[in-house]
């Protein structure tokens, strides 16, 4: 008996920071150490930690705010519900979202550890440049290198 949310589970391979809301399944990796962190609007103080989590297509990096700490296990599986996509310094993370769910799971997942999506770049697609043999491009025109121009500026 499956709710609605457990049919659209996505892979982590997939995950793209310009949408949100995912319901993800999981292993815990690895969990690093936890620290006190201040809030500055309301100058509140919260518990943090990052844990490395993968599937069977990668990894990436889930912070945990709170109780949510003390629930994650390393070595469990885990589905996320309502789980929103980050981005830090280029790098992608993963976090639970407002009205996200942890929920443990009795499911054997054989997790991936490469590629790692919280390297920074790793979530945009690589795209081909197309070049003759000779260096110069498929339209024909020479380009400033081939006048003697420097391609790169030194300063």
């Amino acid at each position: 008996m499956s709710s609605q949310s457990e049919t659209n589970v996505t892979t982590i391979a997939k995950l793209q920071p310009t949408d949100s809301y995912y319901n993800i399944r999981f292993v815990v990796m690895d969990k690093g150490d936890s620290r006190i962190v201040r809030i500055r609007p309301s100058d509140r103080k919260a518990l943090v930690c990052d844990v490395t989590v993968a599937d069977e297509t990668a990894s990436i990096r889930l912070t945990l705010w709170n109780d949510d700490v003390d629930f994650i296990e390393t070595g469990r599986a885990y589905a996320l519900t309502g789980g929103r996509v980050g981005l830090y310094d280029e790098s992608m993370f993963l976090t639970r979202g407002r009205g996200g769910a942890f929920r443990q799971i009795d499911e054997d997942l054989v997790p991936c550890s490469d590629p790692d999506m919280s390297r920074p770049f790793a979530w945009k697609q690589v795209r081909s440049r197309k070049r003759s043999e000779r260096g110069t491009p498929l339209t024909g025109h020479r380009t400033g290198e081939m006048r003697g121009y420097s391609r790169r500026k030194g300063f």
